[in-house]
């Protein structure tokens, strides 16, 4: 077992019985993966079920889950340093046979021959029915997964720990109702991007707050060598120059991520002539024409980009696995030429497993990452007696 491993990729996904009738091989790459193929064939089911088996126990979606849910016989996967994850169906006959040996069918058989004696015979349709719901209900209990690993914690999975791993599903929704705490919320979140871009944002003042934090460590040691060179009586400007050009240089390298971003979203925002801002409170806003514009008032394709630039951010340039399932729905073209180059450059050790109908999306250099869904799914073959 290895204790508190760092997951950093996906090396391989292979799902034995995918709907019952499907087995998917797929090798990945460790930067970018674009999944296409035709609607209806799985390709989403195949990223909801990779971010399944990282899910934190309490969730629905969970590896111990995985069978009942997605109808699979096995999912295992395969990350870096060998480390792997193996769920698979723990439902046999045998399972069947403890079900009708259980006290769930014996408690029905005796309040059956207690209640229904002298009854019409034909009423025991509705017994049966009952047995069968019991027997559903037990083999739901049976039906959860064996889960195999040398990821420490295998009796109590928490595998979220382990990795850094989201899926971005950033389709525009109307709210239809408002369970939030929060004021500011309530009145400006219409939509599930509203809510999305909410938080994306009290996170990056939390981040901001960290960075500048960070800054200040890593130039303190050049403020006290200013002051020290500056008691001395034949200060060289020489030396000031090479101790302010080595501070100036520490903030560079760690405001650099953000500087990235800024740099990324005023271009991609070029054309419509808006500029990116932080407020008094290190809370993003827009310029235009001169006046100040709140992000909830961008349109739903500007929201999803951001979003999803954002989200990159945040990583801090930490190794993360990003399943994006049709990251071009609002986005424009050119947009969608130049997403993946740009998260790319946001976080150059992140994992990207793409689903998307759109060749724009890969038009611009990555076809050698692209997997046709027929080259990794088949049909299972049923062997007879």
């Amino acid at each position: 077992m290895i204790k508190n491993p760092k997951i950093t990729h996906i090396e391989k996904v292979e799902i034995k019985g995918l709907w019952g009738k499907y087995d998917v091989d797929w090798t990945l790459n460790r930067d970018v993966n674009i999944l296409i193929g035709e609607n209806g064939t799985g390709k989403s089911t195949i990223l909801q079920i990779i971010r399944a088996m990282f899910s934190q126990a309490s969730d629905l979606a969970n590896p111990k889950y995985l069978v009942d849910l997605y109808h699979v016989k096995s999912v295992k996967l395969w990350m870096n340093n060998d480390l792997f994850l193996d769920v698979k169906s723990d439902f046999s006959l045998e399972g069947m046979a403890n079900i009708f040996e259980s006290k769930i069918v014996q408690e029905q058989v005796s309040k059956y021959s207690k209640e229904n004696t002298g009854k019409e015979l034909g009423q025991l349709g509705d017994v049966l029915k009952n047995f069968t719901k019991n027997i559903k209900r037990g083999g739901q209990q049976l039906n959860r997964a064996i889960i195999d690993s040398n990821i420490e914690n295998t009796d109590n999975p928490n595998y979220a720990e382990c990795v850094n791993i989201d899926i971005l599903n950033t389709f525009d929704t109307p709210i239809k109702y408002k369970p939030f705490d929060d004021d500011y919320l309530k009145d400006k979140a219409q939509t599930e991007l509203d809510v999305l871009l909410y938080f994306h944002n009290q996170q990056l003042r939390n981040y901001l707050l960290n960075l500048k934090e960070k800054e200040d460590k890593e130039t303190e040691k050049y403020d006290k060598d200013l002051e020290v060179l500056m008691e001395e009586e034949n200060v060289k400007s020489s030396d000031l120059k090479t101790i302010i050009k080595k501070k100036k240089k520490a903030e560079t390298d760690v405001n650099k991520s953000k500087n990235t971003f800024f740099a990324i979203v005023n271009e991609m925002f070029a054309l419509t002539g808006k500029t990116i801002a932080l407020n008094e409170s290190n809370s993003i806003i827009f310029k235009q024409d001169g006046k100040e514009l709140s992000p909830y008032k961008l349109s739903s394709g500007e929201k999803q980009l951001l979003i999803i630039l954002l989200k990159m951010l945040l990583q801090d340039e930490q190794p993360s696995i990003i399943l994006m399932d049709e990251p071009e729905i609002s986005l424009h073209i050119r947009w969608q030429h130049q997403l993946i180059d740009v998260l790319q450059k946001l976080n150059p050790n992140c994992q990207l497993i793409i689903v998307t109908h759109s060749p724009s999306m890969f038009g611009k250099g990555w076809g050698d990452k692209i997997t046709f869904i027929g080259d990794i799914i088949e049909t299972r073959t049923t062997v007879k007696a």
